[in-house]
């Protein structure tokens, strides 16, 4: 609930206007490091899904009961990256996982990530900051794909138009944010969704 409030993030996804499933997991409690726990097992995170769709045709008001998990998203700020480089790595579902977003959360697994956006083609967007321990990290990432020839897209986020943002797969947004703004103050977590796959939602 904290995660939710603090960033907004059920205000924003409904600004979106997409049509989703938002799922916050809870990490280990008390957990001295940003350790995803059984979420970093092999098929760890497929098990953790089966559960989610489960709970959902049980008990959610969706109409469809036969319910079924469709494309993903990976969502991470700060030590998320952890726990997410561990899914795309291990997870059991990446064929699923069309897109990554690193909120200043780029302190590593780089060779991950870019493995499962080389097999799956995915689309990775990253948001990183001066002094959040993240810059670094993020120029390699850049480097590597400048080195290979890959396209990407790297920009002030205050500069990046919608339309830059859905056709490039690999975006990399340096903001003068601090490290706790990166997802809400400039709802880039609205911004990303707004840019996704995912289709609109239906009005009634």
């Amino acid at each position: 609930a904290g995660t939710l409030s603090q960033y907004k993030l059920v205000e924003q996804l409904v600004e979106s206007g997409k049509n989703v499933v938002l799922v916050v997991p809870e990490g280990p409690h008390d957990a001295p490091d940003s350790s995803g726990g059984k979420l970093e097992d092999p098929e760890g995170f497929k098990k953790f899904m089966d559960e989610v769709a489960a709970t959902l045709r049980e008990r959610s008001a969706l109409k469809k009961k036969d319910f079924n998990i469709g494309n993903i998203i990976l969502s991470g700020h700060s030590g998320g990256y952890h726990v997410m480089s561990a899914i795309v790595n291990l997870g059991g579902l990446s064929s699923k996982v069309r897109e990554v977003w690193l909120f200043d959360a780029l302190y590593g697994g780089a060779d991950n990530f870019l493995a499962w956006a080389d097999q799956q083609r995915g689309r990775l967007l990253n948001i990183y900051t001066d002094h959040g321990g993240t810059k670094t990290e993020s120029e390699r990432m850049m480097a590597l794909l400048k080195e290979r020839g890959t396209k990407f897209l790297a920009t002030e986020d205050s500069k990046a138009t919608p339309e830059e943002m859905k056709t490039n797969a690999f975006v990399f947004l340096h903001t003068d944010l601090t490290h706790n703004d990166v997802l809400e103050k400039r709802k880039t977590f609205t911004e990303f969704l707004k840019t996704s796959w995912l289709a609109d939602r239906e009005m009634k």
